[in-house]
């Protein structure tokens, strides 16, 4: 919703089209919209986010909110304007991450996920079935499962990408599957320390031992509670979970706690 974020974004968007979309949405009877934020822009201060994010909720429809902040990436206009110092950057992630979740939660929204806010009731129930590593089917051209067999063997799939090759398969009593990978414990518990720190649910701690034994257990017990001490990680009965300090260092936090 602002047009200097807009312009270093390369977008074509104007904050009056953002508007637009959203009157006609409330006015056409949806009740229950997500909006998407990219913080920590060149040139683009809290204030100015907060502001969006004000503006955003005044039409009454929007119950969700992800916030991302920016990656600037290879080959793109904006990370060739970085390079040429064209355009100044230095980042503000920490203090608009947590500046942002000050707000939203201090106007009712739960911040459910590290980029992602909910009012009670209206999380995002697609992705937290992925967050949770629950089962899913993937049917038709290019879907992806992830499906538990016999003996707990975890099994992710990709279906064929052409809709020729797709029905041609399917004619023939075949599975469409292009790529399959089966998950070894150790991949799975990584998986499940990822996911689960990306979550206020953090992670359950019973099921790390049942992934991978008493051994490692204790071994990443032991570096988590380094990093409950430094205020990182909470524990909550048999659940690990992050605080808003350790979501902002989730990747480092992560790999530590995985190696």
């Amino acid at each position: 919703m602002n047009e200097k974020a807009l312009e270093k974004l390369s977008r074509r968007n104007t904050p009056q089209t953002n508007r637009t979309a959203l009157e006609n949405l409330a006015k056409v009877g949806f009740e229950n919209v997500n909006v998407d934020l990219i913080f920590d822009i060149p040139g683009v201060s809290i204030e100015d986010v907060v502001n969006s994010l004000n503006i955003v909720l005044e039409y009454g429809v929007v119950k969700h909110v992800s916030a991302y902040g920016l990656s600037v990436e290879e080959f793109t206009p904006l990370k060739l304007f970085v390079d040429r110092g064209i355009i100044g950057y230095e980042s503000s992630f920490e203090e608009q991450f947590i500046s942002i979740h000050e707000y939203l939660t201090s106007i009712g929204f739960e911040h459910y996920e590290i980029s992602n806010y909910a009012l009670p009731g209206y999380e995002s129930k697609h992705n937290l079935l992925y967050w949770r590593r629950q089962e899913y089917v993937g049917i038709g051209v290019s879907a992806c499962g992830f499906v538990r067999m016999v003996g707990d063997v975890e099994e992710r799939y990709q279906n064929v990408l052409s809709i020729n090759n797709y029905r041609g398969m399917l004619s023939r009593g075949e599975l469409p599957v292009k790529y399959e990978e089966f998950l070894t414990p150790d991949k799975a518990f990584d998986e499940l320390v990822m996911l689960g720190l990306r979550t206020s649910e953090g992670v359950d701690l019973d099921q790390v031992c049942n992934l991978v034994g008493k051994d490692r257990y204790d071994a990443f017990l032991a570096k988590a509670e380094k990093f409950v001490s430094d205020g990182f990680l909470e524990l909550r009965g048999k659940r690990l979970v992050p605080t808003l300090k350790g979501w902002v260092v989730h990747d480092s936090l992560v790999l530590e706690l995985t190696s």
